[in-house]
């Protein structure tokens, strides 16, 4: 009787390994493309992680990647163009026969692709379900995903990166960056040009600032530990916290505290404000500046040589440093003013 009973399920078992175990393969794909020195290559992916690496090669190599069979789950479109690769992936709706059987969808594997490229190539990558990476580049670099993150590092040229799910890591580039992401945070070091960074659901640090940019966040605070040009940060939802810089600066929060530092004599004017903490500033004790100091909420005070010319009280402050010049104004509602000698 148990025999009979047995043999049904063991033929079961026996059905269902067949049908799964071509799935459960990993699958690997590698393509050579003649494209050198000074090409482009555009990725557009709907379902995976891209990783793209320069290097010394005088072609693109391509490696994808896959838990499953590429094939059953992929259409994947291979274009040489002139100087131009395009590679296209686009996710097949399909699931395999025993889970129709059921009626039940699974899970389309991720997959992923690994380039390397020659060192100048530019590069365009775009994929709803996964990480970009892209590094060692001189090129413009282009990176698009709605379900990861992106890690920029080493490019000499133009970045532009967007994500809406992930954070965005950035690091010693030389030319333009703009960056935006709604969900998560943002690292910048060590950035040579214009920069525009902006996030609405996490922190944003930053440091080796050389050009003139903003970083802005709805949810979450500001820390600058270097800079140098002429910087605009905001926050709604933070403190803002800006070390080592040297030009000008705007800091801008109504969810908490400013700290910042001038190392150097201000280039242009410089705006402090906050409606919900305290703020302190420092610049060197020979600078040549005009202040106007005023808070509702707390005292104002320095220990700077300050040549009153205007008014001045608890609350209040207005007056000249040096010779005057470009004008710092600090403003807050909430919490008390220090302007004090950084050196």
């Amino acid at each position: 009787m148990l025999a009979k009973l047995f043999k049904p399920v063991s033929t079961f078992l026996v059905v269902l390994t067949v049908c799964l175990a071509p799935a459960l393969s990993a699958d690997t794909l590698n393509r050579r493309f003649a494209i050198g020195s000074g090409g482009a290559v555009t990725v557009i992916c709907s379902g995976g992680s891209v990783s793209l690496e320069g290097s010394m090669r005088e072609d693109i190599q391509v490696t994808a990647v896959c838990d499953k069979e590429i094939n059953k789950y992929y259409d994947l479109d291979f274009q040489t163009l002139g100087d131009s690769l395009v590679i296209i992936a686009e996710a097949k709706n399909v699931a395999s026969n025993f889970l129709n059987l059921f009626k039940i969808r699974g899970n389309r594997p991720g997959l992923k692709f690994t380039l390397s490229v020659p060192n100048a190539t530019n590069s365009h990558l775009n994929t709803s379900g996964g990480r970009i990476t892209a590094s060692a580049l001189t090129g413009c670099v282009e990176a698009r995903t709605s379900g990861g993150g992106l890690n920029i590092d080493q490019v000499t040229g133009d970045v532009n990166g967007y994500t809406s799910g992930g954070s965005i890591d950035c690091n010693n580039v030389t030319g333009q960056v703009t960056l935006k992401t709604s969900g998560g945070g943002i690292r910048l070091y060590e950035v040579n040009g214009p920069f525009d960074a902006r996030t609405s659901g996490g922190t944003i640090m930053a440091g080796g600032l050389n050009g003139e940019g903003s970083l802005s966040t709805s949810g979450g605070g500001i820390r600058v530990k270097s800079g140098n040009g002429r910087l605009t940060v905001k926050t709604s939802g933070g403190s803002i916290t800006v070390n080592g810089m040297q030009g000008s600066l705007n800091a801008y929060t109504s969810g908490g505290s400013i700290e910042a530092e001038l190392t150097s004599q201000p280039s242009g004017d410089c705006e402090l404000k906050t409606s919900g903490g305290g703020i302190r500033f420092s610049l060197p004790r020979a600078s040549n500046a005009r202040i106007d100091a005023n808070t509702s909420g707390g005292s104002v005070s320095t220990d700077l040589p300050v040549t009153v010319e205007g008014e001045v009280g608890r609350n209040s402050l207005e007056g000249r440093l040096g010779q005057g010049g470009p004008l710092l104004t600090l403003k807050t509602s909430g919490g008390n003013i220090r302007i004090s000698a950084g050196d």
